[in-house]
């Protein structure tokens, strides 16, 4: 892929693929550490305790109330936008920085291998 368009558009794609792992990943952590055994803070004798996902914004909290364990939930559409948003701009926009650093680096020597060959130092 020569066109230098293309393989930025390219690199987007990848780093904005990469930011969805990390977002996924991150979120799954969140709730894990949040469950009753990984979370010391929860008092098993009243089965009352929150679950939050979401970092650095929580978007998204259960409570789990009373003996009969019904659950009150809430999404935060706003914090959800904003922790997509700062988890691609950091991951995606960096990838995209390095990738097209190394891009312009390897082109660079190439260019320079190419000079070195037409005028061969004497």
């Amino acid at each position: 892929m020569k066109h230098p368009t293309l393989r930025l558009l390219l690199h987007f794609a990848i780093g904005t693929i990469l930011s969805m792992l990390v977002f996924f990943s991150i979120s799954f952590l969140t709730f894990i550490f949040d469950l009753h055994p990984f979370n010391p803070e929860t008092d098993s004798r009243h089965y009352v305790y929150t679950t939050e996902v979401g970092f650095p914004f929580t978007y998204y909290k259960q409570d789990f109330m009373g003996a009969d364990g019904y659950p009150f939930a809430g999404w935060n559409g706003k914090e959800l936008l904003l922790d997509c948003a700062i988890t691609w701009l950091i991951i995606a926009l960096s990838y995209t920085f390095f990738k097209v650093r190394k891009d312009k680096r390897t082109t660079q020597i190439e260019h320079s291998e190419l000079i070195d060959e037409e005028y061969p130092a004497k």
